[in-house]
């Protein structure tokens, strides 16, 4: 290693090893990694190293990593590191990309990486994914180490409506919002609206655009592309300020009337328009997700998960980083157009574009500030992203996730009657996890013993 292992407090070489060496014997040495530097699944740079991709701090490296095959491989990794007091960090893949990748909370943490970990034990298409539900307390927690898990799934549909709302005015995202989340709650809408801005689709049309390329050409990588250009572009280009993307799914006869009274809602908005492609199935046959042809946009609407967004980074700089400020905020396009003003101008202000990744559930949404930052920017970065946090609070509000570097500052926030949240969920850590080895200090929870 040209690198001295970084060490979790408290815990020298001797006993790192020695731990590693005990789920070696169990596990295979092809599938430990005593250092960090390699054995992930690759990442978006072609790395094979934990950690993060797109680092705002140096104080999060793992030592090393072990990637279990089995519940009772992972079972004797935990009592291992109960036994030696070795700190795991949990991950599936370890993307978690924005957030911090597979970076831990505590420095020379080793990653608990379950990548190996991909049988699918049971498909109940009858009951579409019935299964047990304490999930609550494990959703991206620190308290369990989740092995076994039921998806509820949706039946495969016979029609299938991609539609797209395009709005003319930056102010249009109120009604825009309070529109589709109304939608939702009256079950017009069932998927999850995903909105994007216009700085998108300038980041989008770059590449094969040379109109546009030259209007933001002087800013690309050095500041925010002011409002005015990208006025003069949507003029230019016919382009609106906001895009929602969201579908219609079921039988045929039941999506034309759903589409009717989306149509109808969205009529509301002057300029307004609406866009809706019809996907159906043969009679008496549904619809397989391959047929729709889904391009790949900034939402998946067809559950297929991608990583082509990812390319966007490069708008910044090549290689860039990006680090997602994640609020969530009540289902009011009121609500949602003041901290969007605040955070925009907050974004902008520190030479960095808005990008709109926002998404609209029936009772909260949640509007992504996806900033694209270079490596020499980490320090601006941090600065930008107290400054959303501090704006975020004073409205009321808070993140419902967040990078690993302000887990801690945003728990903080959840301080109702003392902290009392705080203290429950230390209690659930004290008594499932007692030597505070799993993942301490994700999402701001350790046990009491280390409690700030």
């Amino acid at each position: 290693m040209d690198q001295p292992r970084p060490l979790p407090q408290d815990v020298n070489e001797e006993t790192l090893d020695a731990f590693f060496d005990t789920v070696a014997n169990r596990i295979g040495t092809s599938n430990i990694s005593r250092d960090p530097t390699s054995g992930a699944p690759i990442g978006p740079h072609g790395q094979s190293s934990y950690g993060d991709p797109f680092p705002l701090a140096s104080d999060h490296t793992p030592s090393g990593a072990v990637r279990p095959e089995t519940v009772e491989e992972v079972q004797l990794i935990v009592k291992a590191a109960n036994q030696f007091r070795i700190p795991l960090w949990t991950v599936s893949r370890g993307k978690n990309l924005g957030y911090g990748g597979s970076s831990p909370v505590v420095w020379g943490s080793v990653v608990l990486d379950l990548h190996r970990m991909k049988k699918v034990v049971e498909i109940n298409e009858e009951y579409a994914g019935f299964g047990p539900s304490v999930d609550g307390l494990f959703f991206q927690s620190n308290l369990g180490v989740v092995t076994k898990m039921g998806m509820h799934c949706t039946p495969a549909p016979e029609a299938f409506v991609k539609c797209e709302v395009a709005v003319p005015r930056e102010e249009d995202l109120t009604p825009l919002v309070g529109i589709s989340t109304d939608l939702l709650r009256r079950r017009i809408l069932s998927n999850s609206p995903g909105l994007a801005n216009i700085v998108c689709l300038v980041m989008g049309a770059v590449d094969n655009n040379l109109a546009v390329r030259a209007r933001v050409a002087p800013y690309i990588g050095t500041s925010a592309i002011p409002d005015e250009v990208l006025r003069e572009i949507q003029a230019e280009q016919g382009w609106p300020w906001w895009v929602n993307l969201f579908s219609l799914y079921g039988p045929q006869d039941l999506v034309e009337a759903q589409l009717s009274v989306v149509k109808r809602a969205f009529e509301a908005i002057p300029g307004a328009t609406l866009t809706a492609q019809l996907h159906t199935s043969a009679p008496g046959q549904t619809l397989d997700a391959e047929a729709i042809g889904e391009a790949p946009e900034i939402l998946s609407q067809t559950g297929r998960p991608t990583l082509h967004s990812l390319s966007s980074l490069h708008f910044r700089e090549q290689n860039a980083g990006h680090v997602a400020f994640a609020p969530v905020i009540p289902p009011s396009g009121r609500e949602l157009y003041e901290w969007y003003l605040k955070a925009k101008k907050l974004t902008m202000d520190a030479g960095f574009d808005f990008v709109a990744d926002f998404h609209l559930f029936a009772r909260y949404t949640i509007p992504i500030d996806l900033v694209m930052y270079k490596s020499s920017e980490q320090r601006q970065m941090r600065s930008l992203l107290k400054e959303l946090t501090d704006m975020t609070v004073k409205l009321g509000f808070s993140e419902y996730r967040t990078h690993v570097s302000f887990m801690d500052e945003v728990a903080s926030h959840h301080n109702f009657n003392g902290g009392a949240m705080a203290r429950l969920v230390c209690s659930f850590k004290d008594l499932l996890d007692p030597h505070g080895v799993l993942s301490p200090g994700k999402s701001g929870i350790w046990n009491s013993s280390k409690m700030l």
